[in-house]
């Protein structure tokens, strides 16, 4: 009887925990080509990962946001911005580049095969509402420099506080 009760608990709160694990996640691949000139054999370069730690917000709750970009090609890449952040996050009320202190933007960056780099950014309450448009949802925008120079675009949505009319 203990070892039922005991295995139903479990049940229980890896259901629970499962659903409160709620994270917002897009993903998206940089695709390189076969080189028939060297006869390389193309694939995946980059994976880019954009998440939110939540679907929904209540008003003046922090937003927690990351972009991973994941080497996964057989070979170290090195990503190039030029001068330019490597790795951003953007909306209508800013990005995360400009709210780092000066020379802490990547712009230059070798990914060895598997390895990962991982950018954070805690949006404020007052940042967030706006990024609103008059649903209450709101959006960010990831880029990331791929390993020709070309730019990766992903875009997240989530509801930040009540939702307002239909989407």
């Amino acid at each position: 009887m203990k070892k039922i009760t005991l295995s139903l608990l479990l049940g229980c709160l890896a259901l629970l925990l499962s659903a409160c694990s709620g994270a917002n996640c897009v993903s998206g691949n940089e695709t390189i080509p076969n080189d028939l000139g060297t006869g390389q054999q193309g694939g995946i370069g980059t994976e880019a990962t954009f998440c939110t730690d939540k679907e929904q917000y209540n008003i003046g709750d922090i937003v927690h946001v990351t972009l991973t970009v994941t080497n996964r090609y057989r070979e170290a890449l090195v990503l190039d911005g030029g001068g330019q952040p490597l790795m951003d996050i953007c909306g209508q009320g800013g990005c995360w580049s400009q709210t780092q202190p000066a020379g802490a933007v990547p712009t230059h960056l070798v990914l060895e095969p598997g390895q990962a780099h991982t950018i954070q950014w805690e949006i404020a309450p007052e940042q967030a509402t706006a990024f609103l448009n008059i649903y209450n949802i709101a959006y960010l925008g990831a880029t990331w420099i791929g390993t020709d120079g070309g730019v990766g675009d992903l875009r997240l949505d989530f509801i930040y506080g009540e939702r307002r009319g239909l989407p």
